[in-house]
């Protein structure tokens, strides 16, 4: 059985990697080059009010659009 402490610390780090996440999906959401500054902003809120859930979402969209775009053609 684990104890309190080991759990706190646990906790931390989860909660750590949840921000990770989240902050990650903002920077992702504010970058994107698709979508209107309305849906930017409706994508960042959800990812502040529902961190996991809200960065999970992001991403999976994100991956979906993806074969949508097109693609930069460097010279």
């Amino acid at each position: 059985m684990m104890g309190s402490a080991t759990w706190f610390i646990w906790a931390g780090l989860a909660w750590v990697a949840v921000m990770i996440l989240a902050i990650t999906a903002i920077i992702s959401v504010a970058r994107s080059t698709v979508l209107s500054p309305t849906a930017k902003a409706v994508w960042i809120a959800l990812a502040v009010v529902a961190p996991f859930f809200g960065a999970i979402a992001w991403f999976i969209y994100r991956s979906t659009e993806s074969g949508t775009r097109d693609p930069v053609t460097r010279s």
